[in-house]
């Protein structure tokens, strides 16, 4: 196992900490849960996410049109209320990584990682050197601006900022031990629904023989101390049949175009027939 130890969390600030926590706690085998943002574009959502016990708000620019200032707002205000506070970048584009991190973002999510090759660049932009090749700055939101030493601010933003590796194909899955292997990784999620369909299985994520590719990605993951999610579990039934697997609770309650569209539907039928529920 690795050690992630950031030392006495109560010296550090809350974005430092959020996800880390939650790391911990999915290796404790507490459930987490967290909130996708591909509509919100203004940080009081994070606050609402925060306010009613989300662990996890991560941004979804792959899939939508959000702006790099407005996804590190809302991941930044999240990990400043000790939430993880997260973004997952448009494929490709490790560049977006920096100022994510400089402007607050507590952690990156990667998307169609197929190779050591392309896990390594993904932590090289998460990291400072000699772990990677992030740039220089001198103050950062998730130290609260204070200035320090080069050697401190480093090591403090390299331990806070959580790398998570999206697998969504069959080469992803092939070299899965290879990726797993990777220093400065510390989650690896299988993306159900885009594996589901590259394996030829489009909406069968439940299937014995896709289960069974799961188990894979999560016992690599488990030999090399990196914590194994899935996102796009759409039941609770999936969710319990890969946390027995061996992947780590962490429950994506959904996104919150999702939730808005649920809601608009309750709140329409509420008042056409007077029904509360």
């Amino acid at each position: 196992m690795r050690d992630n130890a950031l030392g006495a969390v109560d010296e550090l600030e809350p974005s430092e900490t959020g996800g880390r926590r939650i790391l911990q706690s999915l290796q404790a085998g507490k459930t987490c849960i967290a909130l996708g943002l591909r509509n919100a574009r203004t940080t009081e959502i994070a606050k609402l996410a925060a306010s009613v016990g989300y662990d996890l708000v991560w941004v979804d620019m792959e899939h939508a049109p959000i702006g790099v200032e407005s996804a590190a707002a809302l991941a930044a205000t999240a990990a400043s209320l000790g939430v993880g506070g997260w973004v997952r970048i448009r494929e490709g584009m490790t560049g977006l990584v920096g100022p994510l991190l400089d402007g607050g973002a507590g952690g990156i999510i990667c998307p169609h990682i197929q190779s050591a090759v392309a896990a390594r660049e993904a932590v090289a932009a998460c990291r400072f050197p000699p772990k990677g090749g992030r740039s220089q700055n001198a103050l950062l939101p998730q130290l609260g601006y204070v200035r320090h030493n080069s050697l401190e601010t480093m090591r403090r933003a390299d331990n806070g900022a959580i790398v998570q590796l999206l697998i969504e194909t069959p080469e992803g899955v092939d070299r899965i031990d290879e990726i797993a292997a990777e220093p400065g990784v510390d989650m690896i999620a299988i993306g159900l629904n885009d594996l589901s369909v590259t394996m030829g299985r489009p909406g069968e994520p439940g299937h014995p023989d896709f289960l069974e590719v799961c188990k894979r990605v999560a016992n690599a993951c488990g030999r090399r101390g990196v914590v194994a999610v899935a996102g796009g579990t759409a039941t609770p039934e999936l969710f319990s049949a890969l946390v027995s697997i061996g992947f780590a609770p962490l429950a994506f309650a959904g996104m919150d175009t999702e939730m808005l569209a649920d809601n608009l539907s309750q709140r329409r039928h509420r008042w056409l027939f007077g029904e509360t529920t």
